[in-house]
């Protein structure tokens, strides 16, 4: 009778684990983003060079489930003018952080990005990157989460990303996803832009929280890095001798 009492016992583990892993696949998580700066600045305005920030934080919210998620920005900010006169001119700096959303359709593998630029809103509707991520032994808790080390390989970013299998749900902040498990931390490009998972809720989201971003001009995602190209060039060409100059923080 206690063999077949520690037999059942065993068995029934398994299970227990299944089902609460299988609990953990709907909720919110809070993330910080901290971009640092790596500004060349031109001659002329190295005087100024006390006056930029060395880096910038923000925070984005993840809502997710098995079907689809979106993610966005969790606080609203406006942008950061800094202004300073001298006899020589005015120098004035913008530290700008447009509006981003991505919404995933995880059974379609489709993708759309809401993406302001220069004043105007953009929708780049995109299938999934092929991110090829090699996952290491490497281990540490992020909150309450067992984390697992994964790099990605075959691109030009060095990304590092921690998941968590004990939120079973292949997905993760902006584009970065195809993981077993829900990412709670990236790394890009050796600490030039960083997101921490700091606050997570395992709770149904309400009803009409996870909706595709509607306002803005649909564009494919070469046509919005052609007209990048162009704006920022033109904008380069016009403030070239203002004595101006904009910092913008790009996705």
């Amino acid at each position: 009778m206690k063999k077949l009492t520690a037999f059942i016992y065993l068995a029934c583990l398994p299970f227990f684990f299944s089902s609460a892993y299988g609990q953990n696949k709907e909720g919110q998580i809070v993330y910080t983003e901290t971009i640092k700066f790596d500004i060349d600045l031109p001659e002329a305005a190295k005087a100024y060079a006390d006056l930029i920030p060395k880096e910038q934080k923000s925070k984005n919210i993840l809502f997710f489930d098995e079907a689809d998620s979106i993610y966005k920005p969790y606080e609203g900010g406006d942008d950061e003018v800094i202004e300073r006169g001298e006899a020589g001119g005015m120098m004035t700096m913008v530290i700008q952080r447009p509006e981003y959303q991505v919404y995933k359709e995880m059974n379609k593998e489709m993708m759309l990005t809401k993406q302001e630029f220069m004043g105007r809103a953009f929708l780049i509707d995109s299938p999934f990157e092929n991110h090829n991520w090699k996952i290491s032994g490497e281990s540490k808790k992020i909150l309450d989460y067992n984390c697992i080390k994964a790099t990605l390989q075959d691109t030009s970013k060095t990304v590092v990303a921690w998941f968590t299998p004990q939120i079973p749900v292949s997905n993760g902040p902006g584009s970065y996803h195809k993981l077993p498990g829900m990412i709670l931390e990236l790394d890009i490009n050796e600490g030039k832009r960083t997101l921490l998972a700091e606050k997570v809720t395992l709770t149904p989201n309400e009803k009409g929280t996870i909706t595709k971003p509607k306002k803005g001009k649909k564009v494919s995602r070469a046509e919005y890095e052609k007209i990048v190209e162009e704006k920022t060039k033109e904008m380069e060409e016009q403030m070239g001798g203002s004595g101006s100059f904009q910092i913008q923080i790009r996705n």
